[in-house]
């Protein structure tokens, strides 16, 4: 998708007066390289939670009382919210 930037290169600019210095292919790979792991990484995190019921599914560890199942369906979601969202999304560039 950024194949243009990466051959073509981007932009460097000064600063402090804003003038384009030139353009560089090495600033564009290490700004694709790390725009792609950060999403690798926010959704490595936004996934866990899901894995996470599905193996208390599997060992049988769920509650069968419907108020209990849903309390830790909520916690699992709310610990997504509160832990995974904002570690992923403290990772982009």
């Amino acid at each position: 998708m950024r194949q243009t930037e990466m051959q073509k290169g981007i932009s460097l600019h000064h600063p402090e007066t804003g003038i384009e210095l030139g353009k560089s292919r090495a600033a564009a790979y290490d700004a694709v390289l790390s725009t792609a792991i950060s999403r690798i990484f926010l959704n490595v995190t936004i996934f866990l939670p899901p894995i996470a019921l599905v193996a208390i599914e599997r060992v049988h560890m769920m509650p069968s009382n419907w108020y209990l199942k849903t309390l830790v369906e909520a916690i699992l979601i709310s610990g997504e919210l509160y832990l995974a969202v904002p570690t992923g999304i403290a990772m982009f560039p």
